[in-house]
């Protein structure tokens, strides 16, 4: 299914009608696809994207669309809110039970204030885009719920002004 389709098919009718594919795929693999999907964006804002895998492992079990939507959003979100000509830090990680995966950006950031509301569905906060891009304000909570339905978690660090890092983490296969 096309990740669009998939995205109107799920706000239209709810969660429970769409039935996820889950598959044994690498984190670290569909990360560089989601980078290359991003290059054109990076490059016109003359941005560096650094990836920095420190993994051992970084296969998951999880539906290919809903992976690529949540890093998709998430990098295309560091982008949008990244100062021209500064850098997106992705950092992956793990331990015995679960991959990690920071996304740091050198945005303006996210006010202490707003942040019980970066997760909630046509939420726009202070912060806005850096050159005028689109923001609908819905990206977040899709991260949120294709998370969830991952078995994973996703969860914001940072500091107002220094840039926003946002993290998700999921299980890895055993």
């Amino acid at each position: 299914t096309n990740p669009v389709n998939k995205v109107l098919e799920i706000d239209s009718f709810g969660l429970s009608i769409i039935k996820e594919q889950p598959e044994m795929i690498s984190v670290c693999g569909m990360l560089n696809k989601v980078i290359v999907y991003n290059n054109e964006s990076a490059q016109n804002k003359k941005i560096d994207i650094n990836f920095d895998n420190r993994s051992t492992r970084c296969v998951i079990r999880a539906d290919r669309t809903y992976l690529f939507q949540i890093f998709e959003n998430l990098i295309s979100n560091a982008l949008k809110f990244s100062f021209v000509g500064t850098q997106i830090h992705i950092i992956v990680s793990n331990d015995e039970d679960y991959i990690k995966v920071k996304i740091a950006d050198q945005g303006p950031g996210i006010l202490p204030e707003e942040e019980e509301k970066l997760f909630k569905k046509f939420t726009k906060l202070s912060a806005r885009p850096t050159a005028g891009e689109n923001s609908t304000g819905l990206g977040l909570s899709q991260v949120k719920r294709y998370v969830e339905l991952s078995n994973g978690k996703v969860w914001y660090e940072g500091k107002q002004s220094i840039g926003a890092t946002f993290v998700v983490q999921f299980p890895l296969i055993t």
